[in-house]
């Protein structure tokens, strides 16, 4: 991962979606400092989670749509977009 993926005041904005380096949820800014950011997710529990961050340590992620499917044997799987015409799916 380059720098130029690193947040700064510059790029961040309130509501701007965002994810640590090291992975983890997709977080909502609500807030920024001189040092660092506040922001906002959802934990597996559906809860409302927040927490201050360094810039250094956030990168702008994106929002993505991901549908997960329980089948009738409590099996879950992603949907995504359909396949190209030629993909196999």
């Amino acid at each position: 991962m380059s720098n130029k993926d690193t947040l700064t005041k510059e790029s961040a904005q309130i509501g701007s979606v965002v994810t640590l380096k090291s992975g983890g949820p997709q977080m909502t800014v609500i807030g920024m400092g001189d040092d660092t950011v506040s922001c906002t997710w959802f934990d597996k529990s559906e809860k409302s989670v927040g927490k201050d961050f360094p810039y250094a340590a956030l990168v702008l992620g994106t929002v993505g749509l991901e549908i997960h499917i329980i089948d009738q044997y409590g099996n879950a799987s992603k949907a995504g977009p359909p396949p190209l015409p030629g993909e196999q799916l």
